[in-house]
């Protein structure tokens, strides 16, 4: 199974949110980096620095690192309303790594 982190050491002094509008599940995320910590909450953030449009199996896609945030959106898999640059400071430094024993069993 594969996990997803956060690159911390990259994202020192960032702080951003955007609002990640997953539209086949009918669900809207906020997601903010702020003091090196990335935090996601079902619900819209007032103000957001960008608003990110995708679906679930993109999401898959880029947890199982078989696409990065730039490429969905140069194949039109994702749009992004506002500032592109808070969603690369999101999507460009999370990591992926092989974990070492099931996480969630049957």
């Amino acid at each position: 199974a594969n996990a997803v982190r956060l690159r911390a050491e990259d994202v020192v002094g960032v702080d951003v949110t955007i609002n990640m509008v997953v539209a086949d599940l009918d669900e809207v995320w906020r997601v903010q980096l702020s003091h090196c910590t990335l935090h996601a909450v079902p619900r819209a953030a007032a103000v957001p620095d960008a608003t990110l449009h995708v679906d679930h199996a993109l999401l898959v896609d880029l947890a199982g690192a078989d696409t990065t945030m730039a490429e969905a959106i140069d194949a039109g898999r994702a749009s992004v309303d506002g500032d592109v640059e808070a969603v690369r400071a999101v999507f460009d430094h999370l990591d992926t790594f092989e974990s070492m024993f099931p996480i969630v069993e049957p």
